[in-house]
């Protein structure tokens, strides 16, 4: 009797330190660490994935490999680490062309829509953590499955891409894109790993092939080039006209009208067509706008954040409702004219504006 409760507690006790080694295997071959022993090289390009993910804006919101490379719940984990162990054979037994080959064409559904929309849509996230189970016993082995929105996304300042239409000043529909089967890849692959971001060639190219909008109306897109170039109101921020739409430049006129790939101008030949005689000047000052406004930028950027940490600390949750609008205002105006080409009086206008009101709220 006595023997077999040992051989009892022996069998719980093989299996209770075999349960423990594999948990620690699972947390440790998740790492990204554990993935850059396959993936080593210092660049952007295949073989570069860790290096890449470390400069990433994903590395630095603690988004790892397996958060983005495999579907959210525990059981979307489990087949990341199976499908782990293909790739384990694939580099000790695949030849260096097939590996290069496969990292250089990867499939789209190596990063799946659902898993880019449970972090960055509150409608996807909260359907599927009704659906799945999300985690076991509490056991913990990657961040994707704990996150909830619409927190995590608000932690980051992103917009609900599945609710809103204009993103940084940009008119970008990812709701219709995806009604028409489009993957997230078709357009921001290589985003991560080649530091690549959409182009407009890209969206070009899928619109001619596929019977979307022309795309030869600026504004449809570019909304916050718009505002700013015609004196619009920018949010709530009236502005005037620039000098150059004053006197009726067209878009065309700076960014010609030819390929995609030739709208983004030779900015001293750009000018060239219209002054020539004080050209230097003119570029001169185009470049002493530049500097004011990055310094702006980076004075008002940093205010903001000072201003969020003291509102955050104090729970003052009305003034931080204010301070996301601000936010939306200073991103697009960072990416819709960062050197003032547009209208740099309007841009450093609606900056000096920003400040007075973060010095409000910040009392």
């Amino acid at each position: 009797m006595k023997k077999r409760w040992l051989i009892i507690l022996g069998i719980l006790v093989i299996v209770i330190i075999g349960g423990v080694i594999n948990v620690k295997m699972l947390h440790y071959t998740s790492e990204p660490e554990f993935c850059a022993k396959c993936h080593p090289e210092k660049n952007f390009g295949p073989g570069g994935e860790f290096y890449s993910w470390e400069h990433s804006s994903h590395a630095e919101a603690g988004v790892k490999c397996l958060d983005c490379h495999g579907r959210p719940g525990l059981v979307g984990y489990l087949q990341a680490k199976l499908g782990g162990l293909k790739d384990l054979y694939n580099e000790i037994f695949g030849s260096e062309e097939e590996k290069l080959a496969k990292l250089e064409n990867p499939p789209k559904d190596l990063v799946p829509n659902e898993t880019c929309l449970f972090c960055h849509s509150d409608e996807v996230n909260q359907a599927i953590r009704k659906s799945r189970l999300m985690q076991l016993a509490g056991l913990k082995f990657r961040l994707l499955d704990e996150v909830q929105n619409p927190g995590f996304r608000e932690t980051f300042w992103l917009p609900d891409i599945l609710k809103v239409d204009r993103i940084k000043g940009l008119y970008i529909p990812h709701a219709a894109h995806l009604e028409n089967d489009l993957h997230c890849a078709d357009c921001h692959k290589g985003m991560i790993h080649r530091a690549a971001k959409p182009s407009m060639c890209t969206c070009d190219k899928c619109h001619q092939e596929n019977g979307g909008p022309e795309l030869s109306d600026c504004a449809l897109c570019h909304q916050i080039q718009e505002e700013l170039y015609f004196g619009k109101k920018v949010r709530e921020f009236a502005g005037t006209p620039s000098p150059m739409a004053e006197s009726e430049v067209s878009c065309e006129d700076c960014h010609g009208s030819g390929d995609c790939a030739s709208l983004r101008p030779d900015v001293s030949k750009a000018c060239a067509s219209c002054h020539e005689d004080e050209l230097e000047d003119v570029l001169q000052s185009y470049r002493d706008k530049a500097r004011e406004i990055k310094n702006s930028l980076q004075i008002t950027t940093k205010m903001f954040e000072e201003t969020y940490r003291s509102l955050l600390q104090k729970g003052e949750e009305q003034k931080l409702v204010r301070l996301k609008e601000i936010k939306y205002v200073l991103d697009e105006v960072a990416a819709g004219d960062p050197t003032g080409i547009h209208n740099g009086d309007f841009v450093l206008d609606i900056l000096k504006r920003l400040r007075k009101e973060l010095a409000s709220l910040g009392k």
